[in-house]
């Protein structure tokens, strides 16, 4: 099955309320997910598969801001905390970096954390599967989907 079909059964499935947005350049960072969508940055929702004490999570967070390791640590009451290499994201996941998608089984599956300025956000644009998707979607839409943990991790 090819990636960008992954997202868009996951979504049907599970009857998500979201739209698969498809552009002509990559969209694999947020600057360019900005540039090409028109939203700005803190409306564009990165997903970063992290190593906590030898178990991958996931960590969303806003586009504008940067992981608080600090903050990540103490929230999950861990000495060790690192991003995935990419060959590790490829791995786990299946997509490789700035095409991860929350809007996929391997979320069902993981623990998820949640920046809670992303609460504060109407609808975010969040990785489509592929350099060149995004899917639009409800904030309270995209929370009911991978119920994560709200919680401050960000700078």
């Amino acid at each position: 099955m090819k990636k960008n079909e992954i997202i868009k059964k996951f979504i049907k499935d599970r009857n998500i309320h979201a739209e698969i947005l498809y552009f002509k350049d990559t969209v694999e960072s947020v600057e360019a997910a900005s540039k090409a969508s028109g939203i700005p940055p803190e409306k564009i929702v990165k997903t970063l598969l992290v190593k906590v004490n030898g178990e991958i999570i996931a960590v969303l967070i806003p586009g504008n801001n940067r992981l608080d390791y600090k903050k990540l640590k103490k929230v999950t009451n861990s000495k060790r905390v690192r991003l995935l290499y990419p060959h590790e994201v490829k791995n786990i996941s299946g997509f490789r970096i700035g095409e991860v998608s929350p809007l996929t089984p391997l979320f069902t599956k993981l623990k998820v954390i949640a920046d809670r300025k992303i609460q504060d956000l109407d609808v975010v644009l969040v990785g489509g599967g592929t350099l060149k998707s995004l899917v639009k979607i409800k904030v309270k839409e995209l929370i009911r989907v991978i119920d994560p943990l709200i919680t401050d991790v960000t700078k």
